[in-house]
């Protein structure tokens, strides 16, 4: 409980007060260990990473535009290698620069294959799929992706035109970049 003293007296119902309190409840549930080898061992039978019908749920943004998400790190999500990212992107008229960007820093030292990324642009009306293999990631040391070593994963579209990054935190950006899937 704690006791904060107000700048003035406020009248209430019954009188007035130049005080109020604040009573708060704090509490804990800490489960039995959780033996992380459990995970892997849950059906990998999720494709669609993200299609934006709920906004963007579990991306963050430090700009307002660009997203970034831990995603790839779902343990039901199918994440073999020979799958392809599939993007599902309406330029609606506009020619738009897609990029991508990917981190495996968070991962322990074994996984951590550093930085990725991916640059494409494209144009036109209607919804297009643009798919991107992992070797088409490019990164300073010539490594290869793993889709399971991927730590964050960030996209951005610039309009080409403005030069301005997109609003892809808004649901006028979810009509542009619709879907984000892991396919074969």
């Amino acid at each position: 409980m704690c006791r904060y003293r107000l700048p003035q007296s406020v009248p209430l119902e019954r009188g007035e007060t130049s005080t109020f309190v604040l009573n708060s409840v704090e509490h804990t549930h800490v489960p039995d260990p959780v033996d992380v080898k459990w995970l892997t061992m849950l059906p990998k039978s999720r494709e669609v990473f993200e299609d934006f019908t709920g906004g963007i749920q579990d991306w963050s943004t430090r700009d307002q535009r660009s997203i970034k998400t831990y995603k790839f790190q779902s343990p039901d999500l199918d994440r073999t290698n020979d799958k392809k990212l599939s993007l599902t992107i309406d330029p609606q008229g506009k020619r738009l620069a897609v990029q991508l960007g990917v981190k495996s820093g968070f991962l322990s030292r074994p996984d951590n294959l550093g930085d990725f990324s991916f640059a494409k642009n494209i144009s036109g009306d209607g919804p297009q799929e643009l798919l991107v293999r992992r070797e088409d990631f490019k990164s300073a040391d010539n490594r290869t992706l793993e889709w399971s070593k991927i730590a964050t994963f960030e996209v951005t579209m610039i309009d080409l035109e403005s030069k301005e990054k997109l609003d892809l935190t808004s649901p006028k950006g979810h009509t542009i970049l619709q879907a984000i899937k892991l396919v074969d």
